[in-house]
């Protein structure tokens, strides 16, 4: 995969970037509203899950600043649920992907090249983790009805994938 062209191995990956999520400019206030409405306290199981959609909301409004703060706080907010310092896991995947594409879409190439290699190296170590479908899935909930069939495709419970994901709402501490 290393040998494709840049934008055909971000094409690839599992994020919200390639999740063909194309809602308009009033739903994209609304879901950022939404988002900032449902709660960032600390220990808040949904927390990283949040901040990767609110940091894609507010690219697709234009402000990458913004976008690039919270795709960093959602990397934290996973570090913290899961009480760990290093950057090793499933649930960093697609928030990598979200960081490549960012940086892709800002000239950014080395950049977009080192989280594209983070990337690989979590998906070669954890092979079709659970917690991307879970994601998508909540994801595709936040833009409603109109995403119904793609839902249908990913209905199935992933193994070992945790129930709070099939829930259809966040889990509070």
């Amino acid at each position: 995969m290393n040998q494709l062209p840049l934008e055909d191995r971000l094409d690839a990956l599992e994020c919200h970037f390639t999740w063909d999520l194309d809602p308009s400019q009033s739903k994209l206030y609304r879901l950022r509203d939404n988002l900032e409405d449902i709660g960032t306290e600390e220990g808040y199981s949904w927390l990283g899950h949040i901040y990767n959609l609110q940091g894609y909301v507010h690219y697709k409004l234009g402000l990458t600043d913004d976008a690039q703060r919270f795709f960093s706080m959602a990397a934290e907010a996973f570090r913290q649920m899961r009480n760990t310092v290093s950057d090793e896991g499933p649930w960093l995947v697609i928030n990598y992907g979200n960081l490549a594409w960012l940086h892709y879409k800002r000239e950014e190439q080395a950049e977009s090249r080192a989280y594209l290699s983070q990337v690989d190296r979590l998906i070669n170590e954890y092979p079709s983790p659970s917690e991307i479908y879970a994601e998508k899935a909540w994801t595709l909930m936040h833009f409603g009805a109109d995403e119904g069939s793609r839902l249908l495709n990913i209905s199935r419970e992933p193994s070992g994938c945790s129930r709070t994901w099939w829930s259809g709402t966040p889990a509070t501490p």
